[in-house]
């Protein structure tokens, strides 16, 4: 029965992947290191998670900008070509429908 959770598996199956390399880099001697040096390494690889959550928090903020400025030059050009083509761009031009 797959998960209800979209991509559940994959990550499982990814963490599972990587768990097994580590065993075979490492000597599979995570299960028998104690526990203040885990939880020394785990504090360590949350640092590093942290700081590389840093480096994708500023892409983000850089993508979001760039789609901002996108967004409102398609707006603008939007209503720029909605008033060329109206009436009112029209009198403007000295076009009005008024004798």
């Amino acid at each position: 029965m797959s998960s209800p959770v979209p991509d559940w598996d994959a990550f499982v199956a990814s963490v599972q992947k990587r768990m097994e390399a580590g065993a075979k880099e490492y000597g599979d001697q995570s299960f028998f290191k104690p526990a203040p040096k885990l939880f020394s390494e785990i504090r360590e690889e949350i640092e590093d998670i942290m700081g590389w959550s840093y480096f994708l928090w500023r892409k983000c903020n850089e993508a979001e900008s760039h789609f901002e400025e996108l967004a409102k030059s398609l707006a603008f050009q939007k209503l720029a070509q909605a008033a060329t083509n109206s009436e009112s761009a029209k009198f403007f031009e000295g076009e009005s429908n008024e004798a």
